[in-house]
């Protein structure tokens, strides 16, 4: 299994034309030598919440996400990469919801 620790996470609700989906998508913040990356889970499965308050959501894959409250939302950057994403025509197809900061993102099923 492998485990990603991004620096910012949302949590999307992906509504298809017969299913619901739930999904992490994760950011790495960048520097000099390394630009900013993405990535959106294979769907969550799962999750737990550590000791530490840290929520490990476990996607369909088998991957794990290791994220706190703390981190949940995103930079500038971050969401110029999913504005750009959106503007696919493909995704037309679908209708994606971010929780709020401030709802109980964490009860999602």
């Amino acid at each position: 299994m492998t485990q990603y620790k991004p620096d910012r996470f949302v949590l999307l609700r992906i509504e298809l034309t017969d299913s619901v989906e739930f999904k992490v998508l994760a950011g790495w913040s960048g520097g000099y030598l390394v630009s900013d990356s993405w990535k959106i889970n294979s769907g969550i499965e799962s999750y737990y919440i550590d000791d530490n308050g840290y929520y490990h959501f476990i996607g369909y894959s088998g991957s794990e996400y290791k994220v706190h409250p703390d981190q949940y939302g995103i930079s500038m950057a971050f969401g110029h990469i999913l504005s750009t994403a959106l503007d696919h025509p493909n995704v037309s197809l679908v209708t994606l919801e971010f929780f709020e900061e401030e709802t109980n993102a964490y009860k999602i099923r």
